[in-house]
Protein backbone atom coordinates (compact mmCIF):
# COMPACT_ATOMS: atom_id res chain seq x y z
CA UNK A 1 0.00 0.00 0.00
CA UNK A 2 0.88 3.37 -0.76
CA UNK A 3 1.01 6.37 1.29
CA UNK A 4 -1.73 7.88 0.10
CA UNK A 5 -4.25 4.54 0.65
CA UNK A 6 -3.32 4.62 4.22
CA UNK A 7 -3.80 7.91 4.78
CA UNK A 8 -7.73 8.44 5.07
CA UNK A 9 -8.09 5.06 6.60
CA UNK A 10 -5.45 6.19 9.44
CA UNK A 11 -7.37 9.49 9.73
CA UNK A 12 -10.61 7.99 10.02
CA UNK A 13 -9.12 6.10 12.71
CA UNK A 14 -8.05 8.65 14.71
CA UNK A 15 -10.86 10.81 14.32
CA UNK A 16 -12.83 8.19 15.40
CA UNK A 17 -10.76 7.84 18.74
CA UNK A 18 -10.64 11.40 19.25
CA UNK A 19 -14.38 11.44 19.23
CA UNK A 20 -14.90 8.53 22.41
CA UNK A 21 -12.12 10.33 24.70
CA UNK A 22 -14.91 12.06 26.12
CA UNK A 23 -17.71 9.21 25.60
CA UNK A 24 -19.10 7.61 29.60
CA UNK A 25 -18.79 3.71 28.78
CA UNK A 26 -22.19 2.56 28.68
CA UNK A 27 -24.00 5.71 28.30
CA UNK A 28 -24.78 4.91 23.73
CA UNK A 29 -25.72 7.46 21.93
CA UNK A 30 -25.48 10.88 24.59
CA UNK A 31 -21.69 12.61 23.84
CA UNK A 32 -21.12 14.08 27.19
CA UNK A 33 -18.72 17.25 27.36
CA UNK A 34 -16.65 16.75 30.55
CA UNK A 35 -15.27 20.68 30.21
CA UNK A 36 -11.78 21.66 31.58
CA UNK A 37 -10.29 20.65 35.34
CA UNK A 38 -11.24 23.73 37.79
CA UNK A 39 -9.43 23.56 41.17
CA UNK A 40 -11.90 22.99 43.79
CA UNK A 41 -11.71 22.91 47.66
CA UNK A 42 -13.15 20.12 48.89
CA UNK A 43 -14.01 21.31 52.70
CA UNK A 44 -15.83 24.25 51.51
CA UNK A 45 -19.81 24.20 51.40
CA UNK A 46 -22.14 27.14 50.42
CA UNK A 47 -23.19 29.08 53.01
CA UNK A 48 -26.23 28.26 55.39
CA UNK A 49 -27.28 30.93 57.36
CA UNK A 50 -26.43 34.82 57.84
CA UNK A 51 -23.15 34.51 59.75
CA UNK A 52 -21.42 32.07 57.07
CA UNK A 53 -22.72 33.98 54.56
CA UNK A 54 -21.02 37.10 55.37
CA UNK A 55 -17.87 35.39 56.52
CA UNK A 56 -17.63 33.74 52.97
CA UNK A 57 -17.86 37.26 51.29
CA UNK A 58 -14.80 38.48 53.96
CA UNK A 59 -12.83 35.11 53.23
CA UNK A 60 -13.49 35.99 48.99
CA UNK A 61 -12.47 39.67 49.67
CA UNK A 62 -9.33 39.21 51.65
CA UNK A 63 -8.27 35.96 48.62
CA UNK A 64 -8.80 38.36 45.98
CA UNK A 65 -6.38 41.06 47.58
CA UNK A 66 -3.59 38.66 48.45
CA UNK A 67 -3.69 37.64 44.55
CA UNK A 68 -0.81 38.81 42.38
CA UNK A 69 -1.29 41.89 40.91
CA UNK A 70 -3.68 43.37 43.81
CA UNK A 71 -1.02 42.41 46.37
CA UNK A 72 1.92 44.36 44.29
CA UNK A 73 -0.51 47.19 44.25
CA UNK A 74 -1.39 47.35 48.17
CA UNK A 75 2.80 46.76 48.67
CA UNK A 76 3.73 49.46 46.18
CA UNK A 77 0.93 51.98 47.57
CA UNK A 78 2.24 51.23 51.58
CA UNK A 79 5.52 52.16 50.36
CA UNK A 80 5.20 54.89 48.38
CA UNK A 81 3.36 56.12 50.72
CA UNK A 82 5.69 55.68 53.80
CA UNK A 83 8.61 57.56 51.51
CA UNK A 84 6.56 59.89 50.49
CA UNK A 85 6.53 60.74 54.48
CA UNK A 86 10.15 60.36 54.75
CA UNK A 87 10.44 62.52 52.58
CA UNK A 88 8.76 65.56 53.63
CA UNK A 89 9.34 66.04 56.87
Amino acid sequence: MTKTQVGPLYTHMVLSYLSMVDVIQGKEGQCVDLGTAQRRDPDALPPENSFEAIMNILYHAFRGLSQGNQLFAIKAGILTSWHLRLEFR
